[in-house]
Parts: C-alpha cells; structure tokens; sequence
C-alpha cells in the first residue's frame, strides 16, 4: 500500500490492511506499507502514536510508486505469488476489508483476476447486442413523448377548459390568467421550451396583484415557490388553492395533488398533524378521481402512476392503507390498474417490515413478514402484467420483486425489464431499476452496469432517451463509486459519450436539449482530463453550461470552467506539476509552480483559478508548519468555495456571511484533515432575531463530485444553545447550553481528534466526546463556515479567525480516547 502520514484516508486503511493480512499470514500473505516521501522520524512517530506494528518500505523520492502508476494515495496493490499484479484499488472505500478478503480467497484458489478483468473488458467492448435486438424491434410506436402529450391534452380539456367556463374570471385578468395555466400545464407534463420557475413565479405574482384568486393560478403560484425552496412564501398560496379546489369545478385529481403537495411541505417544516389533514384529503380526492377515471388505455395508466406516487412515498402508511382498501371496494375500478397498485402498497408494506439495513439486521420476524408481502406484491403484478401486457408499470416493479429474490424461477432482472420495455422502450422506471439492480451490491458490477449502457446505445432509438442510458450508467457507476471517475478513464468512455450526445442533439425531437447534451459532452471531456475537447464544447454554448446537468454528473460549473482555461493556456504544463506537487502533500512546492505560473500569464480567466490555488498550497504549508495560521479573505475568496448564501469580506480578517436560498455555506479548499484547532469569534448581532437563525462551523467536510457531506457546530442565536454532530441532523436533547452571552458575540475554540472534538464557547466548556455521524458516510478533510438555514435572515461575521495542526489529541480527550481504547 502506498500512503504517507499527512493522508487522511492513508491512516484510515492502514488498521484494515494490517488486519486483513495477519488473517491470511499462514497462507503466505504479506503486507509491505510503502512509504511516499517522508522522513523515517515522521514514520517511526506516526507507527508509535497509532499503535500500528507494520513492515514498512520506503520510497524517499516516489520511483516505486512512479513504477506501479501511482496518481494519488492510498494506492494499494495486490500482486499474486508470481509477481504478476493481479488489482490495484485507488482510494479508501468503506468495504475495503471485506473486498480484498474476497480478492484474496480467490487468488489463493487458483483464480486469475487480471486476466478476469481483462476478459470482462473485453465483453464491454464487444458489447453483445443478441439479447435485446428483438426487444428494440418489437417494442411498440408509444414513446414518453406521446405520453406528455397526451397528459397535457388531457389537462388542458379537465382544466383549462374548466376555468374558461366556471373559473373565478375578470376582464382584467382573464388573458392572463389562461396563459399562465396554460403554462403551468406544460410545466406539469414536461414539455420543451418552457419558462424557468423563476419567470412562472413573477407571473403569477402579478396575475395575484391584479385581484385573481381562481385556485388553479393559485396552485401554479405555491407550487413555483415550493419549486423555488421558498416554502413559507407559497404556504398562503397552496392552503388557498386546496380551499378553493374542494368548492370548484376543477378534477378531484387535480384537487388530490394539490392537497398532496402542500401536506407535503408541511411535513417538512414538522407540522405532521396539519400534514395528515391534508394527506387524508388527498386520499378522498385520489379514491374520487379513481371512481370518475374513464376506462381508456392512456387514462388508466396515468391514474396508476398517480396512485403509485401516493402509496409508495407520499401519504402514511395508515392513510395509504386505508386508500387501498377503498379501492380494492370499487366496481368500476379498472381490474389491471388496482392490481398494479396492491403490488406497490404490499412492496412499500414489505420493505417496511424488514427495514432498510444489511441483511445481517433484519430480524426473522422481519424477513418472513418481508417475503409474505414480497409474494403478495408478485400476484398482484403478475396479474396486473396477464390483463395487459401492453401497459409498462407492472413489469418494471417485477424487476425490483427479482432484486429481492421473490421471482419466479427462470424470471430475473432481465426478463422483466424485456417485458417492461416491449411494452414501452422508454419507459423511465424500467430503466432507473434495471440499473439498480446492476449494481456491485445487488451482485451486479461495474462492467455488467456498462455493458447495459452500451447495449441501450446500440439500440439506435435516437427518438428517445434509450440511448441516454449509456450516460446514466456511467453516473451511476461514478456515483455507486464515491465520485470516483477512474471507471471512465479506464475504459476511455468519451467517443462513445460524445457519439451518443451528438446523435441525440442533432434529433428534431431534442433541439431543446441542446445545451443539456453540450454540458453534458463538455462534463466527461473534463473528467478525462482531455480539455481542449472541454473548450470546444463550452464555447459551443457561449460559456453558459446548463444548470440541470451540472446537477446529474454532480459536478462544478465553475472548475470545469476554470480548469479549462488553465489546461488550455500556455501554463498548463506548469500548473500540471504544481497540482501534482499539491496532491502529494507537497504545498510549498506547489507554491513555486503557481507563483512561476501566475508571473507568465495576464489572461484574467487564468489568473483567478490560479491564485486560488495559490492561496489554497499556503493556507496548507503554514497548517503542516504546526503554528498558528491566521485565515484571511481577499477579493474574490481565493482558497474558499461558496456552497451557499452571499459572502463579502470589507477587511482581511473577518468575512459577512448572508443566507439566501441555497442556505450559507463557505468552504476553505486546504485538505486539513481531521486532526486540528480552529479559534475565532462569531458576531450574530446583525442575524435577524428568529428562532431559526443560527451560524455554524463545518468540519469533516467532504466534497463528492460537488456533492456535500459534513460535520458541524453550530449556535442558535435566540436560544443560546448549540448543537454538534452530524450534518444538521439533531436528536432531541443532545444540545449545549451557552453562557456568558454579550451582543450575541461568540468566541470559540474547537480542538478536532479524528472522531472526537472538544468545544469552548465564550472561555466555557461546553462539549467534550465523541461526535456524532452518519451510518453510511465517509468523512472528508476540510472545513468551512456557515449555518443550516435559508431566506433573508441579515448576515453573520467571522472574524479573528486561526487555524493550527494537531499532532497529539487534546488533554481533555486523552483520557476518554484511552477509556475507548481508542488511544494506545
């Protein structure tokens, strides 16, 4: 294994690695930990305070690691008994033990890896197509584009035209009023070309200005505020819609999503007794709607696909129950539709009962009552599939009942899915499941996630989002991987991404989509690192990357952006070694590279990325010099990232931090790990005096693809209490009372020991232990500032602020690491 000290993820598989190779020692497993870099002193000290007993190598000036590939640590190696290596696995991953026990059983049966995964490569490339030829061909001219319109028909004769004859109308706002419902219509149905929330927002703002409360454009309003995570904005507006909807003319269906949304929003700020008024007259207006759906193919479908919504996520569990029952007493219901829906309420009911852990917690009681209604669930489908195989619904939750094991004999995963998109080839569900299912832990791989992408490309429908799938696998694969992209470095997956987006964009039935597809194309060039590809694509977009697919491939405008610009410029090379330098742990040589690169260049849109990497290399030289580092802020926030709210420093050492409604978050981008103090003082007397207003430290921060995980403190500026844990999830109880208060100024002083911190406030004690976290997270190493709300709330200072490394834990926690026997 390939690590250094100052990793943390090094020192978090170091245990498991020793551990791992003692259990097989007898069967002539040895473990060397090759050392990058570092003094044998730091190494022998290191050994000492972690109480590890390892044979260690070193590699003073990395030739070794250069001979084996090595780009970032840790880096392990498996190398079989005759010499030849057999895995190598970049990072540290949770499963780690459990995977390289694996990998050694079966190296030690005879089985050859390398060769395996040579083979499995090979299978992608080929990418055997004889499997789903015949679905692609039999599959039937109904895509989701005939479905969206055929929806948004529909609602525009049960609503449009119901405002037109009954709807609460004036002169004044009349015109208006129908194209504003006429838009939120094509908002509902996903229609191209439509309006951002934001542009819906202001008119129907304005439509409400003028006097119009018909509860259809009030419905359009609340559901642009919810949209736009201003929820308390939109309350007013969708208690009014609900109101009016149960006096109006206007479809029980319409009045049931209503009801459901805004039961919905209130749930999320916990007031669930308001939510189950709500949510029981959604279930009313659902059961009504199911009694006055006409017979018709389309019309079932969609009454289906509401109901599933209802009783597989959104009502209670009592609630969705109670609806079912009514439904299964209603004559005219159509047979296939309430089959389809018993399936979905007894798979919700089933994985109720067994829970969402591993298998190794789930109770006896929990898997029988799980496999009960995991066969209820499979009749009901299998029903529901033998009265119309035309209809896509009942096929596709067939796939997840074979996940779990309840099939069939001879009918997997596959079998259904060819079902479900015989019946329609795109139909989003079948798909979302069937890659699911290809997942490492369903017993699936990465390969065999791939070469399922591959086959939905080599379908050909350009018509549709089949061949998308391809991309979606990759995500998936990225995603399932903790953000890794090496999977699409080492199967050189851009032509193949590149050929399936241009298809796509150059289709009449996709030109809204261009940008999305271009973002998309430029997003992949960046992760394989083949930039001048990036350029060529961000310029084919004039520089405005689309927002919603930055948010799939959960990656940074901005770094792309940046990064492009640098790779692309005459100091690329320079940088290049710089980041290299960085990335081992060597800051002040990367100090040297950036400032050499910053004296060769004047282009502004390289010269911003590179001083903030410069600041990022100096704020990490000076915290591993083990003194104080005084953190300052200079124009632009070099060395920070905004993840949230509007930041501005007036003078270097303090920082205002104002909530807006992507929350308040400002991260510093030196990995300082988890060993560390940070001091300074919090000035909230310029928060507005609100219960919810508080400001927060971030640390054990994790950035995955843009993608946040976090540690926190954090102080409430009315109740003079605070909080620590994990994220912003708190527990009844667990909070800290804060004393000695003056101007709602807060001094703090927090001493981080990997999974233990202390915390002073204001000179007092108020936390010493353990801090909480999460049963599935693996924590990162930076920090930030911020808090855990959003709106227009004024703002909070931070100032004074220093940061210093740790290099033993603190006093107060050397006692109780001991009691653990977590400290040797």
């Amino acid at each position: 294994d390939f690590w250094a000290t100052w990793c943390v993820p090094c020192v978090q598989a170091l245990p498991i690695l020793a551990e791992v190779a003692e259990a097989y020692r007898d069967q002539g497993v040895v473990f060397y930990a090759v050392n990058e870099e570092e003094d044998p002193e730091t190494i022998r000290t290191f050994l000492q305070r972690e109480g590890l007993n390892l044979r260690v190598a070193l590699d003073p000036e990395s030739r070794v690691g250069d001979l084996y590939g090595v780009d970032g640590i840790p880096q392990t190696v498996v190398i079989g008994k005759d010499g030849t290596v057999q895995v190598v696995h970049v990072g540290f991953a949770p499963e780690l033990k459990e995977r390289l026990g694996h990998e050694l059983e079966s190296l030690l049966a005879g089985v050859n890896l390398a060769d395996s995964a040579r083979m499995g490569v090979q299978d992608v490339e080929r990418g055997d197509q004889e499997d789903l030829k015949e679905v692609w061909a039999a599959a039937g001219p109904f895509t989701m584009r005939n479905y969206r319109q055929r929806a948004l028909a529909r609602d525009r004769a049960t609503l449009l035209d119901v405002y037109k004859r009954s709807g609460v109308r004036d002169d004044v706002w009349d015109e208006a009023a129908i194209d504003f419902i006429d838009t939120c219509l094509q908002i509902f149905n996903s229609m191209p070309g439509t309006p951002t929330m934001t542009e819906l927002k202001e008119a129907g703002l304005s439509l409400v200005d003028l006097g119009c409360n018909d509860p259809l454009v009030l419905y359009g309003v609340g559901y642009a505020h919810d949209r736009l995570n201003r929820h308390r904005d939109g309350e007013k507006y969708l208690r009014a819609a609900v109101e009016g909807l149960q006096k109006s003319e206007y479809s029980k269906r319409q009045l049931a999503l209503t009801a459901s949304l805004f039961a919905r929003y209130l749930e999320g700020w916990n007031r669930n007794d308001d939510a189950r008024e709500f949510h029981q007259i959604a279930a009313d207006a659902f059961l009504a709607a199911a009694q006055t759906t006409p017979g018709d193919w389309f019309e079932q479908r969609s009454l289906t696909n509401a109901l599933f919504q209802q009783v597989k996520d959104h009502l209670p569990a009592d609630i969705a129950e109670s609806l079912t029952d009514r439904l299964t007493e209603l004559e005219s219901l159509d047979p296939c539709t309430l089959h389809t829906v018993l399936g979905k309420f007894h798979l919700r009911k089933g994985w109720d009962k067994r829970g969402g852990g591993f298998a190794d917690t789930v109770t006896d009681d929990g898997w029988s009552t799980f496999q009960v209604h995991m066969e209820i669930a499979r009749d009901h489908f299998e029903e529901a599939y033998r009265l119309d195989p035309t209809r896509p619904e009942a096929a596709s939750e067939m796939i997840e009942i074979a996940m779990a094991g309840h099939a069939r004999s001879g009918e997997d995963e596959r079998f259904w899915f060819k079902r479900a998109v015989t019946a329609q080839i795109d139909w989003p569900v079948a798909y979302g499941t069937m890659r699911w299912a290809l997942r490492p832990r369903w017993g699936g791989s990465y390969d065999a996630m791939y070469r399922f992408g591959l086959e939905c490309m080599q379908s050909g429908r350009y018509d549709t989002d089949v061949p998308f799938q391809l991309i979606r696998a990759l995500l998936d694969i990225a995603e399932d991987n903790e953000g890794s992209l090496d999977f699409w470095v080492t199967r050189d997956v851009q032509p193949l991404v590149n050929e399936v987006l241009t298809k796509l964009a150059d289709r009449p039935e996709h030109t809204h989509r261009i940008v999305y597809y271009r973002t998309h194309a430029a997003g992949f060039a960046w992760a394989t690192q083949r930039y001048e590809e990036a350029s060529e694509r961000i310029k084919a977009v004039a520089g405005s990357l689309d927002e919603d697919a930055l948010a799939e491939m959960r990656l940074s405008g901005r770094r792309i952006l940046d990064d492009v610009a640098i790779f692309t410029s005459p100091v690329a090379e320079r940088v290049a070694e710089a980041d290299e330098a960085f990335e081992w742990g060597r800051p002040a040589l990367a100090i040297e590279g950036y400032a050499a690169a910053l004296a060769e260049t004047a282009a502004p849109d390289v010269v911003g990325p590179l001083r903030d990497r410069l600041v990022t290399a100096t704020i990490l030289r000076d915290f591993m010099s083990g003194e104080w580092v005084p953190l300052q802020f200079e124009r632009g926030l070099p060395g920070w990232r905004v993840r949230g709210g509007i930041w501005h420093a007036s003078v270097p050492e303090a920082i205002n931090g104002g909530p807006n409604s992507t929350g308040l978050r400002l991260i510093c981008q030196a990995p300082v790990g988890a060993r560390f103090e940070l001091r300074g003082r919090i000035n909230m007397k310029n928060l507005h005096y609100l219960k919810s207003t508080n400001a927060a430290i971030y640390f054990r921060y994790r950035e995955n693809r843009d993608r946040s995980d976090w540690q926190a403190f954090q102080i409430y500026n009315v109740e003079k209490r605070g909080w620590i844990g994990y994220r912003f999830w708190k527990v009844k109880g667990e909070y800290m009372p804060i004393e000695e208060v003056r101007n709602r100024l807060y001094e703090f002083h927090l001493k981080l020991w990997d999974t233990h911190a202390t915390l002073r406030i204001n000179g007092k004690p108020v936390f010493a232990g353990r801090v909480g976290k999460g049963d599935s997270w693996t924590p990162g190493s930076l920090f930030g500032l911020g808090g855990s709300y959003n709106g227009t709330r004024g703002y909070a200072v931070f100032d004074n602020l220093e940061l210093r490394r740790l290099l033993e834990p603190p006093q107060a926690l050397a006692e109780l690491l001991q009691r653990e026997q977590e400290w040797p």
